[in-house]
């Protein structure tokens, strides 16, 4: 899927319709489509309701792209352009952009070059909802290695207790009656080695 076809073809013919291309792909297969010209200006934003992505991206026409995203995705950005500009067609890029809202609105941008002086339609898909089972993931594995320390904090301070106990101390399994373990002053009473 990342790998770049070696001739992504001759796209100019969809140059006089990039914006109303952009408009299909929005209503087909993403969540935002970008019409840029030769410079990394906005010349057209089709969106498809993602929020709060359609809030800002009106705002966004006439201004570079890389105006539009926060100051350490501008790098993926620049790779974006450049890679479609060479080859045609870009890989995806995860970028984000910022929001009034708070936290940034990370987007997967794939760029295609429509002819060779044609402008770049760049569609992009919202990845907030897979941002937000990650952070899922990442917490319940927190949660996990907390309870994981809680444990063997709980194990430490019993074994340390078990053994330095003065009293005859016995674990015996409550089924089978067996001894499972013993501290040193029970072995010593009983005559037998821990």
């Amino acid at each position: 899927m990342n790998k770049l076809p070696n001739d992504p073809g001759d796209l100019s013919a969809f140059s006089e319709v990039a914006p109303e291309l952009a408009d299909m792909l929005v209503s087909v297969t993403s969540d935002i489509a970008l019409v840029l010209d030769d410079k990394g200006f906005i010349r057209s934003v089709a969106l498809g309701g993602a929020e709060p992505v359609s809030a800002t991206a009106s705002e966004w026409l006439g201004r570079q792209l890389v105006d539009t995203v926060t100051r350490d995705t501008r790098r993926k950005v620049e790779e974006l352009l450049r890679e479609a500009n060479v080859a045609g067609v870009s890989r995806t890029r995860h970028i984000n952009h910022p929001s009034a809202a708070g936290a940034d609105i990370p987007v997967a941008y794939t760029a295609v070059r429509l002819g060779q002086s044609g402008p770049l339609l760049v569609a992009g898909r919202d990845l907030r909802a897979v941002s937000v089972m990650q952070q899922r993931l990442v917490d319940a594995q927190q949660s996990m290695e907390r309870d994981y320390w809680r444990m063997r904090q709980a194990e430490t301070r019993y074994r340390l207790l078990f053994q330095i106990a003065t009293d005859a101390v016995l674990i015996i399994d409550a089924d089978t009656l067996h001894v499972i373990d013993a501290n040193r002053a029970a072995a010593r009473m009983f005559g037998c080695s821990v």
